[in-house]
This record gives C-alpha cells, sequence and structure tokens, in this order.
C-alpha cells in the first residue's frame, strides 16, 4: 500500500514539475502524460486494495 502512495507522489512531481516551467531535457507533453498516466495507475491499486480488503472483511464476518 505505500509503495502506491510513493509511485502516486513520484507520478504528480513528473506532472508538476514541467507545469511549473522548471528546466528539463525531455519534452514536456511526455512528462505531463507519463506523470498522469502514472498517477492514475497508482490511484487504481490503491482502490482495488481497499476493495479487497473490504471483501475479505466481509467474508470473515
Amino acid at each position: 500500500m505505500r509503495r502506491d502512495w510513493i509511485i502516486f507522489v513520484f507520478g504528480a512531481v513528473t506532472f508538476f514539475i514541467p507545469l511549473l516551467g522548471f528546466p528539463q531535457k525531455f519534452d514536456t507533453a511526455v512528462l505531463v502524460i507519463s506523470g498522469l498516466l502514472v498517477m492514475l495507475f497508482s490511484l487504481r491499486n490503491v482502490r482495488l486494495q481497499y476493495l479487497n480488503e473490504a471483501d475479505e472483511k466481509s467474508v470473515i464476518q
């Protein structure tokens, strides 16, 4: 779970650095799109883990 949040923060940093205007060697659009994709996939993993934990708790009860 913690790993997914670290990945999300990495995606957010990748997304916001070009928007803030810092100089970079890569194309801005590539950084923005890759940052968005990383954030979306990490949030998807977090959501799936919460759903799995909820299912396990309901089965136990």
